[in-house]
Formats: C-alpha cells, sequence, structure tokens
C-alpha cells in the first residue's frame, strides 16, 4: 500500500465497542468471504 494514499474513515462507538467504517480509500477487495477480506484488510493496514 503506498504510503501517500489516504482515506476517510469514522470511528465511533456502538453500544459501547469501538467500530471503524472506511468510507473511501480501501482498494475493492473481489470476491471470497468475509473472514478472508477481514484478513486482507488487517494485512494491508
Amino acid at each position: 500500500m503506498d504510503d501517500d494514499q489516504s482515506f476517510f474513515i469514522i470511528d465511533s462507538h456502538t453500544m459501547g465497542e469501538p467500530t471503524r467504517i472506511i468510507m473511501n480509500g480501501f482498494p475493492e477487495v473481489v470476491g471470497g468471504h468475509d473472514y478472508g477480506k477481514e484478513n486482507l484488510s488487517a494485512k494491508e493496514l
């Protein structure tokens, strides 16, 4: 991932739990299950 790439995110709390919604800037992940997408995002970020 490029160092100069920027993200538009929203950090919030849902029922006391922290949540983060990436609105823009994350590359599209095609196919696969949500678990695989979660692992990809953990590696990329």
